[in-house]
């Protein structure tokens, strides 16, 4: 308990004494040679991803990326990012041809067919009052990402602590249980 206590502490102090541009998330594709349910290799992956994006596009990023398990066992990781204009951001375009539940079932109509999504081929859109937009990365290869722009830096760092759990906790034992850059505040 002492120990989950220090980690949100740290990364709250983190995200506190730095100004975020970006708020986002990082998620893996699940393919045969990389297991997604394994928190170091996963872990390993977004570090190699951001010291490339360090590397190739933009050197002097910040980063904190706090991971999170899925109810299905995968691990992806919420990050708060700044100094990344160099990243090719794109609005998010809705991919879900038909509708689907948390599960990733179909939804299905009283006729068992598919129900489909009329939103499809569209542009996403946050729940925020302001409509911002939900923005995908380009760069990133590994799986899937969302990015939306921080207005609010201390509700976002209050929202990326939440994903701090027990969990991650127990899985990083002995271990830092999330990725800040070097050049963090």
């Amino acid at each position: 308990h002492s120990s989950l206590n220090r980690t949100k502490r740290k990364i709250y102090d983190y995200g506190r004494s730095n100004v975020w541009d970006w708020f986002i998330t990082l998620t893996f594709e699940r393919v045969e040679e990389f297991n997604a349910e394994n928190f170091e290799r996963c872990k390993q992956k977004v570090s190699d991803w951001f010291k490339n994006v360090r590397k190739k596009h933009c050197k002097n990023i910040k980063y904190l990326a706090v991971p999170e398990q899925h109810k299905s066992g995968a691990w992806h990781f919420h990050c708060l990012v700044s100094n990344c204009d160099e990243l090719d951001f794109e609005v998010a375009k809705n991919n879900r041809l038909y509708l689907e539940d948390d599960n990733g079932e179909y939804i299905l109509d009283k006729y068992g067919a598919r129900i489909p999504n009329k939103y499809y081929g569209k542009e996403m859109r946050t729940s925020y009052p302001d409509g911002d937009y939900i923005y995908n990365i380009k760069q990133y290869r590994n799986g899937f990402t969302t990015a939306t722009k921080v207005t609010d830096t201390k509700k976002t760092v209050s929202y990326v602590i939440k994903y701090v759990t027990k969990e991650v906790v127990e899985c990083g034992f002995g271990k830092r249980r999330y990725l800040p850059s070097n050049n963090l505040d």
